[in-house]
């Protein structure tokens, strides 16, 4: 797999595919857009020097996210880690989702005292944090514990019912076809907001 280098998510991303690349039903419900975001990707920055002690933090703050989950302020949460290092990439991904417009409001007050989640030790490393609220709009298959992630952020430039429709006809039955291979176990699109 090639390494990718893409601009800082925050500053254009409007789709962003998780692909599980492990061993392996399309549900298209209504259309999410109809609601309020209820998602966030949030993408966290680092020096090299700092990306151990980074992630080492990052995993604190992720115990903190599992009490969110609990009292149901996250409907659920997902971090990736950039394996490799890369100035001008992330080195870590939140995916927040929420299950209402109760649990964003709660993630508001939550970013008073821990703005992007983060403990006050992970902020202090953090040198840049860009956070994205989108909607997933396809997803299909099931990731495992030991799944490894391609994301792949996407700059479209048409209306976004013909992008859908693009994503529907071209890009989702390309990603099936993986599937049926047994090359791709999981993947979700999400358009930003």
């Amino acid at each position: 797999m090639r390494s990718l280098r893409w601009p800082k998510l925050g500053a254009w991303l409007p789709l962003i595919a998780l692909a599980a690349l492990t061993a392996a039903s399309a549900a298209n419900a209504a259309d999410p857009r109809e609601t309020g975001p209820r998602v966030l990707i949030i993408t966290y920055h680092t020096t090299p020097a700092h990306r151990a002690t980074f992630r080492h933090e990052l995993e604190e703050s992720a115990a903190q996210w599992r009490r969110w989950k609990e009292e149901g302020v996250l409907q659920d949460y997902r971090v990736v880690y950039n394996r490799y290092v890369d100035s001008a990439n992330w080195d870590a991904l939140a995916l927040l989702s929420f299950a209402g417009d109760a649990g964003v409001e709660r993630w508001k007050r939550v970013e008073i005292d821990s703005p992007a989640g983060l403990s006050p030790k992970a902020l202090e490393l953090a040198t840049a944090i860009d956070t994205v609220p989108a909607d997933l709009m396809r997803q299909n298959g099931k990731s495992g514990r030991d799944s490894v992630f391609l994301v792949i952020p996407y700059e479209y430039l048409i209306p976004i019912n013909e992008y859908i429709q693009y994503l529907d006809e071209y890009t989702l039955p390309q990603l099936d076809g993986w599937m049926q291979e047994g090359v791709l176990a999981h993947y979700d699109v999400y358009l930003a907001r």
